[in-house]
């Protein structure tokens, strides 16, 4: 398992994923600055627009958006799960390529699981949107190919 995380640090997943929040960070300020500004924002939930970029509107908006956030990033969390899943495998071949070997790495993986009960057969569209790490035998079956 150690050679999995440091296989995460040498691809540099840690970097790209902590990239990528700051980036959300900022489109999910500009959305709200946007929003702020927009008086269909406010009567949609029944409030009054005040004229101008007052810090109410903005407080207001940030609320408003943070109702909403959930909505739009369950809808945009398996486009993430993908990546997550993807630096995984990248992960697996690391510590497989490392330890030259895989065994190690599968017996870790199925204690990890059993300790967790993880379901070892979820339905494919369900792990696909919300998983966001691959099955114990879709890793398993990946560890397994020569590469």
């Amino acid at each position: 398992m150690l050679a999995h995380e440091i296989g995460h640090y040498k691809k540099r997943h840690v970097v790209k994923l902590l990239g990528f929040s700051i980036a959300g960070v900022f489109a999910a300020f500009a959305a709200i600055a946007w929003l702020a500004r927009q008086e269909w924002f406010y009567r949609a939930f029944g409030f009054e627009h005040q004229e101008g970029f007052g810090v109410a509107n903005v407080v207001l908006a940030m609320l408003l958006f943070g109702l909403m956030a959930g909505t739009i990033s369950f809808w945009l969390s398996p486009f993430f799960h993908v990546w997550s899943r993807r630096f995984e495998y990248q992960a697996d071949a690391f510590a497989r390529a490392t330890m030259g070997e895989a065994q190690s790495l599968i017996q870790a993986l199925r204690k990890l699981n059993e300790k967790n009960l993880s379901n070892l057969m979820p339905h494919p569209l369900y792990s696909g949107f919300y998983y966001s790490h691959p099955t114990l035998l879709e890793r398993e079956r990946a560890l397994r190919i020569p590469g």
